[in-house]
């Protein structure tokens, strides 16, 4: 292999790529940075577009991904989401109706200042790379060290 790859698709791609760091064959910055890129895919970034006074119901985008169950991340606020609602709107001329946005509940609150919601994609890159999320911080925070 000449130079740092510019995908790593599998575990054993990541896995090689930790054992040429420990070489020194790789900077370990440069594996960070792949594997934080991998773990950002998880997510669909959608801008928050209203707040309840409670903070835990947030207007976004029609997001059709969202689902009671999943996942959400407002800054350093982990929440599970408990229900989603599709607001639809119809067109007065043709009569088709489209969704426009999603109000979705959360188990805890956000913080009043949040400008975006990450909802957990229901693949994320540790199923495709076929490893599990411990593995992955594992290498990860080795990497730090």
């Amino acid at each position: 292999m000449k130079g740092f790859p510019k995908t790593l698709k599998t575990r054993q791609d990541i896995l090689n790529c930790k054992a040429m760091v420990d070489a020194g064959v790789f900077k370990a910055s440069d594996l960070q940075k792949a594997m934080n890129k991998l773990e950002a895919t998880n997510y669909i970034v959608l801008q928050v577009n209203g707040l309840s006074e409670d903070r835990k119901t947030v207007t976004t985008n029609y997001c059709a991904e969202a689902a009671a169950g999943g996942t959400a991340v407002a800054g350093n606020v982990k929440a599970s989401i408990k229900s989603v609602t599709h607001n639809e709107e119809t067109n007065e001329e043709t009569g088709q109706t489209n969704n426009v946005s999603s109000d979705i509940v959360l188990s805890k609150a956000i913080a009043a200042s949040s400008e975006t919601l990450k909802v957990l994609k229901a693949t994320t890159c540790f199923d495709r790379l076929n490893m599990t999320e411990e593995e992955f911080d594992s290498i990860l925070a080795d990497l730090e060290a």
